[in-house]
């Protein structure tokens, strides 16, 4: 009998009651959700767009009609599913919190085969009790696949390290390229793997080689159809999405502040974005671009704004650390505390959060780091994604692949605590790392408020595609209260007027809004699908006001 064969059975009662611990709650969440929560079936900006795609290439549009501009494998993971079930989000969102449940499971393997039984199993309950990973479950983005690729292909990398032949390492590096097809910047995990080879195992280099190539083949596997399709249709070398340049420029422009700033030349409707960043470039240029060169044209805009002003980028990149390690909830679509608070306190089960996890993680790092051969791929994954949002810009979202492996590493600290943990005196430096922590996690929630006026206006929109008119126009009227000057919650009046048939009182309260708008604003409302009834006559309005000009 393989030796093996007793420890997978030895384990299984462990795997299924995790497994079991993590899916309950989220079931119960999810039955809460469907229930009371007006965004079950109400997409906004990211979620709509990867459902609008997956509706596409169900209708037949499956190849698109140029170089993806955002990675494809979870719009045709969510297209492949609505084939098989219907355009049933119930069962879409369970399937995530499946997903969800089974990344605690991953987890717990990984910290046991990592570190030790003990931090697997920690490991594993934290990470069922965080409240992203549960938030994140029930709404249509690519997070939860993210994070559970990334953890599969970690945990079966481990377990390959003695495999010989190349049959094993191409099916690695294929697992490998599959959470980059999910997340463009998880390219990165191909150097990684192959820096793996070459500076922990112990072996001659010529069989160091040979893992890598075969590693390197497999990863190559999985982006190629990706890599071929964005060639083909675009005539340009384009390995996953070509928007690598422009969320750069997001992240390091004149207006950027840490998190998510739409500079001045790109709207920051996700729409449009992609046409209105290719105008923008070719107007500044002069000429015709294509994906990869529109992408350098906003990556060296973004280099230029560094190297001119490099004062302003140390203050830029000091307030993307902070956003980093403080635990605030930097979203920009959907608002954690919001739902939680307002539509589904189940969330409230899930107690655990990175302000907890961020010390816990850096005591671990700290005892850890003297086995960094052991730990290599756990350290490189962290570093993969702080260094990726150091680069570009920090949000609750884009942060979350880099939390199961502080669980980890914090859940090693926590299975350390005995008499000789607390004789080194790593206990206290845990201790003062969680009371700092804790103290700039509350003062952060004290000090960083949410838009309120544009959390009611998503929740605005929420509802009007809910076809719950009356209630949408109560919350379009709190979001203009809470902010008088934002556009937007006019404008979901103006839509809802539009949309009930009412299109002459829509076009007269425009007119009647019009001088607050910017007029970037104003040009943009003519593509705004949500206006098409009054498209024609706010067309003929702003003509006329140009000619006043």
């Amino acid at each position: 009998m393989n030796q093996e064969e007793p420890q997978k059975t030895k384990s299984f009662p462990t795997v299924l009651v995790l497994f079991i611990a993590a899916l309950a709650p989220r079931l119960a969440l999810l039955y809460e959700y469907r229930a009371g929560n007006p965004y079950f079936n109400a997409f906004l900006l990211d979620s709509e767009k990867y459902a609008n795609w997956a509706r596409e290439i169900i209708g037949g549009d499956w190849i698109g009609k140029g170089a993806f501009y955002h990675a494809p494998l979870y719009p045709y993971s969510v297209a492949a599913f609505f084939k098989i079930f219907g355009e049933n989000y119930f069962f879409l969102f369970l399937f995530q919190m499946v997903l969800s449940s089974a990344t605690a499971v991953l987890l717990y393997l990984i910290g046991r085969d990592f570190l030790n039984k003990k931090t697997g199993i920690i490991a594993s309950l934290i990470f069922s009790f965080t409240d992203v990973f549960a938030f994140y479950g029930l709404k249509l983005l690519p997070a939860t696949l993210v994070v559970f690729l990334l953890t599969s292909f970690v945990l079966v990398f481990k377990r390959f390290e003695d495999k010989q032949g190349p049959l094993p390492w191409i099916f690695c590096g294929i697992l490998g390229g599959l959470p980059a097809l999910a997340s463009s910047n998880l390219l990165l995990l191909l150097p990684l793997g192959v820096g793996h080879f070459f500076l922990c195992l112990q072996e001659k280099a010529p069989a160091k080689a040979k893992k890598a190539l075969a590693f390197s083949l497999g990863f190559c596997l999985a982006i190629f159809p990706c890599a071929l399709g964005n060639y083909i249709l675009e005539r340009d070398l384009i390995l996953v999405a070509a928007n690598g340049g422009e969320t750069f420029y997001h992240g390091n422009n004149i207006n950027a502040a840490g998190t998510y700033a739409p500079p001045p030349e790109i709207t920051a409707s996700l729409q449009f974005q992609n046409e209105d960043a290719r105008k923008a470039a070719e107007r500044e240029t002069g000429r015709p671009l294509g994906a990869s060169e529109v992408s350098r044209f906003w990556f060296r805009k973004a280099l230029s704004f560094i190297i001119e002003d490099p004062r302003r980028y140390l203050i830029l990149e000091l307030q993307k650390l902070h956003w980093l390690v403080s635990g605030t909830d930097t979203s920009i679509i959907y608002y954690m505390n919001f739902e939680r608070n307002e539509f589904t306190p189940g969330l409230k089960w899930f107690f655990m959060n990175y302000a907890l996890i961020f010390p816990l993680a850096l005591a671990g790092l700290w005892i850890s780091m003297r086995d960094w051969k052991k730990n290599y791929l756990l350290l490189g994954a962290i570093g993969i994604q702080a260094a990726t949002l150091m680069a570009f810009f920090v949000t609750t979202r884009y942060r979350l692949p880099l939390v199961p492996f502080l669980i980890l590493f914090g859940s090693h600290a926590l299975s350390l605590l005995d008499r000789n943990f607390f004789r080194k005196g790593l206990f206290y430096c845990l201790l003062g790392l969680s009371i700092i922590s804790l103290q700039v996690y509350s003062w952060e929630k004290q000090l960083y408020k949410p838009n309120t006026s544009m959390l009611y206006c998503n929740l605005g929109y929420a509802l009007e595609d809910g076809g719950k008119i009356a209630e949408a126009l109560k919350v379009f009227e709190m979001a203009r209260k809470a902010d008088e000057k934002n556009i937007v919650p006019y404008l979901g009046v103006i839509s809802l007027y539009a949309r009930s048939g009412q299109t002459s009182k829509a076009l007269e309260f425009y007119k009647e809004i019009y001088p607050m708008m910017h007029p970037r604003m104003a040009r943009e409302t003519l593509r705004d699908p949500a206006l098409a009834p009054i498209r024609e006559g706010i067309s003929e309005f702003l003509l006329e006001q140009e000619g006043k000009k």
